[in-house]
C-alpha cells in the first residue's frame, strides 16, 4: 500500500516520540531508506 497522505501528516507525527508511537496500536510506522520519517496514522 502506498499512503500519499504521508507528506500531509508528516512534521505533525514525526514530533510524536517513539514510545508513543512503538507503544500505540493505532499508529503504524513506514520505514524509507532506513528512515523512521514516514510515519502515519493508521485508524483502527
Amino acid at each position: 500500500m502506498e499512503y500519499d497522505v504521508k507528506e500531509k501528516y508528516w512534521k505533525v507525527v514525526t514530533s510524536i516520540p517513539d514510545s508513543v508511537l512503538k507503544s500505540s496500536p493505532c499508529i503504524a510506522t513506514l520505514q524509507s531508506g532506513g528512515r523512521n520519517q514516514d510515519r502515519i496514522f493508521v485508524m483502527g
